[in-house]
């Protein structure tokens, strides 16, 4: 019994189903390569967004130490200061100011 192969046929079958599935696999790795990047990505942009949160955090409380009444009494106290109990503005007109713009 002879058992007739053409070799042709298997060859462009092997062609036909080969390449697409192979340039499938590519793209699905090229896919999966880009979705973990992406994801170290946004691990990366969380960390800096807690540490700008630590920093900000941290001038807050500097400011605030800064401006605290105890400290600003004091300095006026330093520097010779006295807090005025009647104080007098200056008032100007707002419209002599408009007028002369």
């Amino acid at each position: 019994m002879t058992f007739i192969r053409s070799e042709k046929h298997n060859t462009i079958l092997f062609v036909a189903l080969g390449l697409p599935l192979i340039f499938t696999v590519i793209i699905l790795v090229m896919f999966y390569n880009q979705t973990v990047n992406l994801k170290h990505s946004i691990t990366d942009l969380k960390t800096d967004i807690q540490q700008t949160a630590t920093e900000t955090a941290s001038l807050k409380d500097q400011v605030f130490s800064i401006f605290d009444m105890q400290k600003v009494g004091d300095l006026a106290k330093s520097q010779g200061l006295v807090k005025e109990v009647h104080p007098n503005y200056l008032e100007v007109n707002s419209w002599v100011l408009a007028s002369h713009l």
